[in-house]
């Protein structure tokens, strides 16, 4: 019997690989390490501040009917036997049902999370995985997100996620949900700002001598002067594509 614990180790860690390339997608540098938790799965802290991140796996042919995906068995099972014969594997071109099962799900699974005074709560959907025994159950037609990913929004609305992102990797696709947005699509190496109720935001296009003189004010000791700065950083970068 294969140990339970190398199979929470092996989550943890690809849980923490897919976390590490969105963040290298989006641009953003965590303060430390990642630590793989549980509700949420990953937590991280940018700023000085507290992000837990659920993330999840979209597999386009997964229903509740079929119990999970056949096409992500069928992988596994090729994965397991090498000398099994490689066959071709019908690609599921719409993702919406499943997509939208896993978003309900999450956002209700979200509503028992607990998380620090000031925190935020990201989901990470990724798809398009490259890798044996991922990349075809996991693939999503380039393009097809941006036809689907709006049924998603009422329901993300009423959620307790800050943010949501979809990352298609091999298609190199990073979708982005704010409280204050809908969906958008980045590019690479940009990212997008949350807006907040700060007295300093990116909004407030704050130059360096605002920054310096917000700081001498407050003796360094708000916190939010600096979170302002950074969140202005990220807000020059930002572009997202057309």
């Amino acid at each position: 019997m294969r140990n339970p614990n190398v199979r929470v180790r092996s989550k943890q860690a690809n849980e923490i690989n897919l976390v590490e390339r969105l963040l290298g997608q989006l641009g953003i540098i965590p303060d430390g390490h990642l630590m793989p938790r549980d509700r949420p799965d990953v937590v991280m802290h940018v700023g000085g501040h507290w992000i837990g991140i659920e993330v999840t796996v979209l597999h386009p042919d997964a229903s509740t009917s079929n119990r999970g995906s056949p096409l992500r068995c069928q992988e596994e099972c090729s994965t397991r036997n090498p000398s099994t014969p490689v066959v071709g594997m019908f690609i599921t071109a719409d993702p919406s049902p499943a997509l939208n099962d896993i978003i309900r799900d999450k956002v209700c699974k979200a509503m028992t999370y607990q998380r620090p005074e000031g925190g935020k709560l990201w989901l990470l959907v990724a798809c398009a995985i490259p890798g044996i025994g991922r990349g075809g159950s996991t693939y999503v037609l380039p393009g097809r997100l941006a036809d689907v990913l709006p049924n998603s929004s009422s329901v993300l609305k009423n959620s307790r996620f800050a943010r949501v992102y979809v990352h298609a990797i091999m298609n190199n696709e990073v979708w982005e949900w704010t409280q204050d947005s809908d969906w958008v699509q980045l590019s690479e190496g940009q990212a997008s700002t949350a807006r907040t109720s700060r007295p300093y935001s990116s909004a407030d296009d704050v130059d360096d001598m605002k920054y310096t003189e917000a700081l001498l004010q407050t003796q360094c000791n708000d916190e939010t002067v600096l979170d302002a700065q950074i969140q202005k950083a990220l807000a020059d970068i930002r572009q997202p594509v057309k």
